[in-house]
């Protein structure tokens, strides 16, 4: 899907009204208010007496929406549900393909516009070998807006792909869209890769050699392990922003723009804390122009002199504001940066490690998302399950 927005952006949300105080908190000195999400505007998908984790959703053509997760910690085999009510009730686990039983790690699944109107669903899934030589990654197509699936077909044996394709964003070429989009993934090195899609005249994947994303900025990539990233076209549309998760545990996430579809990137830089987590999701809500985030939260415990003693991963959480926040963060002046409107908590996670976040979402139009993620929510949980949150950014963090 293309991570763009047609309407008119504003440059600044300036506060939160209207927030009901029960769902009011602050917590870890961050700049702007965190809103616990309603209980009522969350639903159980699926929760067995087995580890349930890492789903990823797409709004499909029908309205409907279609999620996917494994069965198991990242590998496992995956399952599929469909909605056709923005996320409040979940259908039971449809037909897959047989190859989908042997995933090796996170699904992902996006929906691709080609410029002739037709439509695609892409859903990928890394194997990183675990240690051993990867195997590259799998990736099948939809052709019939996710009623039916390929087999999987595998592409670049011997990369070790971990969460591909992380993100995936339609390029351009002399300023219009083509059918070209921007695949990530990383190895256990922190290196992260590119690799362009494209299809051929059957209508068969062609994925370019995988190059290295950071290879000017390696020094800064290894030392924050820089990994998981989000591309999401700036408002304007003139630049992609890819926001990363730093695996090093005393970086705060980092930033990173490029002017030219992904062939260079700028200098990455570190977020501020309201930003910072693992496994950045993001949409555009193109009523208000503003951007919703999704990630694990990561937050520090620092001495007095700033350095980092103690790293936490917690909840589920959500960030809301525009893409003037990255820019403020990706350049050289303090002067400017600005944190963004408000935190969401989504889920409490009680697993005492944050083993939760990795969520997929979907903008419904008007305000309304709806996200999925997995997680121990709640105490008593004994196994990770997946839940779904119904959001409507104009009953926590509406524009005044």
């Amino acid at each position: 899907m293309k991570k763009r927005i047609s309407a008119a952006i504003m440059a600044v949300i300036v506060s939160i009204v209207a927030v009901a105080c029960s769902n009011l908190r602050y917590r870890y000195d961050y700049a702007i208010p965190v809103i616990e999400v309603d209980e009522s505007d969350k639903t159980v998908v699926d929760k067995r007496s087995s580890y349930l984790g890492h789903p990823d959703l797409v709004l499909l053509k029908s309205g409907e929406l279609l999620t996917v997760y494994p069965e198991g910690h990242g590998k496992g085999a995956i399952v599929m549900r469909k909605s056709a009510d923005g996320g409040k009730t979940w259908g039971d686990p449809l037909s897959t393909p047989s190859s989908w039983a042997d995933s090796q790690e996170t699904p992902t699944v996006y929906r691709l516009t080609l410029t002739d109107g037709k439509e695609k669903i892409l859903l990928v899934a890394g194997r990183p070998g675990w240690g051993d030589t990867g195997e590259g990654f799998d990736a099948s197509v939809s052709d019939d807006d996710g009623k039916t699936f390929s087999e999987f077909q595998r592409f670049y044996d011997g990369f070790k792909c971990i969460v591909a394709m992380s993100s995936l964003t339609q390029v351009k070429e002399n300023g219009a869209y083509i059918d070209k989009w921007l695949g990530t993934f990383h190895d256990y090195d922190y290196v992260n890769y590119t690799t362009y899609l494209t299809f051929d005249s059957e209508g068969n994947q062609q994925w370019s050699y995988p190059k290295k994303m950071f290879a000017q900025h390696r020094s800064i990539e290894k030392e924050a392990g820089m990994c998981e990233l989000e591309v999401v076209r700036s408002a304007d549309e003139s630049k992609l922003i890819a926001l990363a998760r730093s695996n090093c545990r005393t970086m705060n996430s980092m930033v990173s723009v490029s002017e030219d579809e992904g062939a260079s990137w700028s200098v990455p830089k570190q977020l501020p804390a309201e930003l910072t987590g693992d496994r950045h999701k993001a949409e555009y809500d193109v009523a208000s122009g503003r951007l919703l985030i999704t990630f694990r939260e990561i937050y520090y415990k620092r001495s007095a002199s700033g350095k980092v003693t103690k790293s936490y991963g917690d909840d589920w959480v959500g960030w809301i504001g525009t893409d003037a926040s990255f820019l403020s963060y990706a350049d050289d002046d303090e002067s400017n940066d600005i944190p963004g409107q408000a935190r969401f908590v989504f889920g409490d996670d009680t697993s005492g490690v944050g083993d939760c976040g990795y969520a997929g979402i979907a903008a419904l139009g008007e305000g309304q998302f709806c996200l999925v993620s997995y997680g121990y929510f709640g105490h008593g949980a004994t196994n990770a399950y997946i839940m779904s949150v119904q959001l409507d950014i104009n009953k926590y963090a509406p524009i005044v």
